[in-house]
C-alpha cells in the first residue's frame, strides 16, 4: 500500500470509529484495509455508503416489525 492509500484507509477508519452508531460500523465490522482501498476513492465515498446502507437497514428493519 502507497502513501496516499494508507491515509485514506487511516482516514476513513477513523471518520468510520467516530460515527460507529450512525453506520461506521459497517466499515469498522466489514472492511479490511485492502477493500477500503479497493472499495473507495475518498472518505466521503466510504460515509456516503455506509451512511446509505445504515438507512436501508433501518428501513428494512422498520419494514419488519408491523
Amino acid at each position: 500500500m502507497n502513501a496516499k492509500q494508507t491515509k485514506l484507509v487511516k482516514e476513513v477508519r477513523e471518520l468510520a470509529v467516530k460515527q460507529y452508531d450512525q453506520g461506521g460500523h459497517w466499515i469498522v465490522e466489514c472492511y479490511d484495509d485492502e477493500e477500503i482501498v479497493k472499495q473507495f476513492s475518498s472518505v466521503k465515498e466510504a460515509q456516503e455508503m455506509w451512511e446509505t446502507k445504515e438507512e436501508y437497514e433501518q428501513e428494512m428493519y422498520s419494514a419488519t416489525r408491523f
